[in-house]
C-alpha cells in the first residue's frame, strides 16, 4: 500500500511539470505567432519604423531605436495591431520616440545659400548644355541641274532648323560644278545652284541677311573628275556656318 502511494506521488510530480511545460511552450508559440503576424501587418501598412512585442496576448508598440516616428504614426500602428485576431490589449511606449517637428522644413533663401557657395569655391551654376553641331551633308545635282533636288529637301530643312535654333549663326551657301563647259558657264551654274538653296532657306524663315550665296565653278573638287561618280560628287552645294 505504501509503495502504491509512493508511486502515485512520483507520477504526479512528473506529470505536473510536463503539463506546466506544455502550457509554457504553447503560450510561447502563440506569442511568437502574434509577433510575426503583427510585423507583417505593420510592414504592409508602411510602419517599418515601429516595433511591436507581445507578452502573452498583450502588445506594446514603440519606435525602432533612433527612428523618427510621430505620435500619429504610433497611434496608427497600435490600431493595426489591435485589429488582429488574438490581440487582447495594445499599449504605446511614447518615451522612446525621437522628437519630430510637425512644421515643414524651411527652404533657405538665395541670400542665405550664396555665402556658403562662395566659401566652398563651387557656386551652384547650372550646367551648360553642349552645343548642337550643324547638320552634315551636301546638296548634290545631276548634270545641268540647278533646282533643289527633292532628295535634298530633308537636308535643307535640317539646316533651316539649325539656323532658327542658333540666331547668332549665319551660313554661306557655296555652289560647285564639274569641269565640263566653259569657265563662265560653270561659274553661272554654280551660283545658280547656291542661289536656289539660299532661297529655299529664306522660304523656311531664315533672314536673308544671314545667308550668303557664292558660286565657285569647278574649283575645289572633292573627287577626281575622270569618272562619272567623281564628277557627280563635285556637282554640289556646301554649307559653311559662321559665327556662334
Amino acid at each position: 500500500m505504501t509503495g502504491s502511494v509512493g508511486r502515485a506521488a512520483i507520477s504526479a510530480a512528473v506529470v505536473v511539470p510536463l503539463v506546466l511545460g506544455g502550457a509554457w511552450w504553447s503560450a510561447g508559440r502563440m506569442q511568437a505567432q502574434l509577433d510575426g503576424h503583427a510585423r507583417t501587418r505593420l510592414d504592409a501598412a508602411r510602419h517599418r519604423d515601429v516595433q511591436v512585442r507581445f507578452d502573452g496576448r498583450d502588445a506594446v508598440v514603440r519606435p525602432r531605436p533612433g527612428a523618427e516616428v510621430t505620435d500619429a504614426d504610433l497611434d496608427e500602428a497600435a490600431a493595426v495591431v489591435a485589429e488582429m485576431g488574438g490581440t487582447r490589449a495594445v499599449s504605446v511606449d511614447r518615451e522612446s520616440a525621437v522628437a519630430v517637428s510637425s512644421s515643414p522644413k524651411s527652404t533657405p533663401s538665395p541670400t542665405e545659400t550664396a555665402p556658403a557657395a562662395a566659401e566652398s569655391g563651387s557656386p551652384d551654376v547650372p550646367p551648360t548644355a553642349p552645343p548642337v553641331p550643324p547638320p552634315a551633308g551636301v546638296v548634290q545635282f545631276e548634270f545641268g541641274e540647278a533646282g533643289v533636288p527633292a532628295r535634298a529637301e530633308e537636308l535643307v530643312a535640317a539646316v533651316a532648323a539649325y539656323l532658327q535654333a542658333n540666331p547668332g549663326i549665319s551660313v554661306r551657301v557655296v555652289g560647285y560644278t564639274d569641269p565640263f563647259g566653259t569657265e563662265a558657264r560653270n561659274r553661272t551654274v554654280s551660283r545658280q545652284r547656291a542661289d536656289v538653296v539660299a532661297r529655299a532657306l529664306a522660304e523656311r524663315g531664315i533672314d536673308e541677311d544671314r545667308i550668303t550665296a557664292e558660286g565657285r565653278s569647278y574649283r575645289e573638287p572633292v573627287a577626281p573628275n575622270d569618272t562619272e561618280a567623281g564628277r557627280a560628287a563635285n556637282r554640289r552645294v556646301e554649307f559653311e556656318f559662321e559665327g556662334g
